[in-house]
Order: C-alpha cells, then sequence, then structure tokens
C-alpha cells in the first residue's frame, strides 16, 4: 500500500480532516463579506481531471485591467479546498485585484509532485485566459496559507531557478508559462519542507510529511531537495510578503524562510506578530475580524501594488 493511501485511512486523518475544514470554514466566515464583488465558481482548468477547478472574484466596475492573484489554500497537502476560502478571496478581490482561487489535488488521493503540477496547470490557465476576466497578465502575484504558502515558495524557486525548473520538467513534463509575469509572492504561515517541525509533538506533523514524501523516512528522503524552497532559492527569487506568529507551531518553517531571503538579498517583507496577541495562532489571518488580519491584508496588498510594473 502507498504510505499516503495508508495514512489517509487512519483515524487521526480523518480528525484532522474534519477539524482543519470546519475551523477554516469557521475562520473564513468571521468577517464582514466585502460588497462590490462579483464570483464565478467551479471553473475547470484541466480537462482531464475533474478536481482541477478554481474560482474567480473581481470587482463589480473594472475601469482598467487589474493585477492577478493567484489563491493557494492550505490544509497541509492534504486537506482544504478552495470553497472555505471565499470570504478572504473576495476581500483580496475589493482590494483591487482580479483573484484565482485554485483547488489542486490533495495527497489523500495523490503523494507529490501531483499537487504542485496541479497547481502549475492552474496557473498556467490563469495566464492563458486571465484578460478575459480583466486581469493583467503582466502582473502576477502568487499567494498561499501554510502548505499553499509552501505551494507559492515552490512557483517562486521554479520560476527563477532554471536548474530546478529543468529537473522538473524532465521527471515531470512540466511546463510554466507565465514565469516572467510573476513580480512577487505572498507566503501566509508557510511551509518550507517540514524539516524544522518534524519532530514538533503533533501527531499530525509526521502524517503530513510522510503523505506528501509517499514514505516513511521523510528526514532520509531523496525528494527533500526538489520540496524545500530554501534548498532551491536563488538570487532571483521572487520578492516576498511573509507573515506569521510566535504563536503559530510551525513558525520555524518561516523563520527558515525568512533567513534564506537575508542570505540571497531577496527584497521582502516580513510581518510577525510576538506572543503577547495572544488571539493569533497558525494562519491567523483568515480570521478577518481580528485586528491583525487586517493589518496582514493591507500591508501585503501594499507590498503587491508597490512592485507592480508597467508595460
Amino acid at each position: 500500500m502507498d504510505v499516503n493511501k495508508k495514512y489517509s485511512n487512519s483515524i487521526i486523518f480523518k480528525i484532522f480532516k474534519y477539524v482543519n475544514n470546519a475551523v477554516v470554514s469557521f475562520n473564513d466566515k468571521m468577517g464582514k463579506e466585502p460588497e462590490g464583488v462579483i464570483s464565478k465558481f467551479n471553473i475547470t482548468y484541466d480537462l482531464f481531471d475533474n478536481k482541477c477547478k478554481l474560482d474567480i472574484h473581481k470587482p463589480k466596475y473594472i475601469k482598467s485591467k487589474l493585477p492577478i492573484l493567484i489563491y493557494y489554500h492550505g490544509g497541509g497537502f492534504a486537506v482544504g479546498d478552495k470553497k472555505i476560502y471565499n470570504n478572504f478571496c473576495k476581500t483580496l478581490s475589493s482590494k483591487g485585484f482580479i483573484v484565482f482561487n485554485v483547488n489542486y489535488v490533495l495527497t489523500e488521493v495523490r503523494p507529490h509532485p501531483s499537487s504542485i503540477i496541479d497547481c502549475i496547470k492552474g496557473a498556467n490557465w490563469v495566464y492563458k485566459y486571465g484578460e478575459v476576466y480583466g486581469g493583467d497578465t503582466n502582473n502576477i502575484f502568487i499567494v498561499g496559507d501554510s502548505s499553499g504558502g509552501h505551494i507559492a515558495g515552490l512557483i517562486g524557486a521554479l520560476c527563477s531557478n532554471n536548474d530546478m525548473y529543468n529537473n522538473y520538467n524532465k521527471k515531470y513534463n512540466i511546463k510554466i508559462y507565465f514565469k516572467d509575469s510573476v513580480r512577487a509572492l505572498g507566503i501566509l504561515c508557510g511551509l518550507n519542507d517540514f524539516s524544522s517541525c518534524y519532530n514538533l509533538k503533533l501527531p499530525f506533523i509526521k502524517m503530513l510529511a510522510k503523505m506528501l514524501y509517499n514514505c516513511e523516512d521523510v528526514v532520509n528522503s531523496n525528494k527533500i531537495e526538489e520540496i524545500s524552497v530554501i534548498k532551491n532559492m536563488t538570487k532571483d527569487f521572487p520578492k516576498t510578503f511573509i507573515t506569521t506568529t510566535e504563536n503559530d507551531p510551525l513558525y520555524c518553517e518561516s523563520l527558515l524562510i525568512e533567513n534564506e531571503l537575508i542570505k540571497k538579498r531577496i527584497k521582502y517583507k516580513m510581518l510577525s506578530f510576538d506572543k503577547s496577541h495572544k488571539k493569533l495562532w497558525h494562519i491567523y489571518q483568515l480570521n478577518q475580524a481580528l485586528p491583525e488580519s487586517k493589518i496582514c491584508i493591507n500591508e501585503m496588498i501594499e507590498f503587491f501594488k508597490n512592485n507592480m510594473v508597467t508595460r
């Protein structure tokens, strides 16, 4: 039996899936739904896989082309769904973006590299058709929370590291058509490769890592080289907005990414909240009833708009 199948049938996985989806959905509904945003749901971006769908959120009145924001949900690569991020993505759209919220196959079904391949297919679709929906395909921003942030980081690396891109292309036959249009990333309480948090006393962390890598010995897996964001980060890595909180059990993963951004002298903005912000936890920004969430959204949007280019 494949390792990912073994764990996806376990009780602990089923509990994690239920709790994650319930908590994210609850937090997403805490904020007030923005006015003036229209949505289209469940648009297929891969005709060969029924799971490959995306939602589009856009301001109701558009006078000119708006920058594009591609969003990938979190859930440890194993759970989660775009539909429980509707309010958050609508808020991002209300700030002047065409938001494409992308679903992808989960490790509950297929392990790495399926998730990243789907996400690239989704972004390629956005690059091809984005202007039809009022988007500026010359200004693309890629954002994700938790494992979605991991995906955003990997795509950023693939767009800027030719050796990594050629390796993925050779092994998995991928093509990226939007490489030169990515202006910045948003990594929200994101992961690097599970390495720094693997031995935390959280039973689901090891399970999620094993499902992603599809092996029991994650630490010594030969896949870690291609799954790690920092191991593939070069000086050409996209500009990055990153946020976390010291109360996040995965705080250490965000620090790894920040440290590598510093080493590579990449322009970035870190928004980190200390332990005095007791209501904050992992992916705090989804709960828009929190003032810190509003700060995060506004600072990320400002960072993106400051890094747009004109044709």
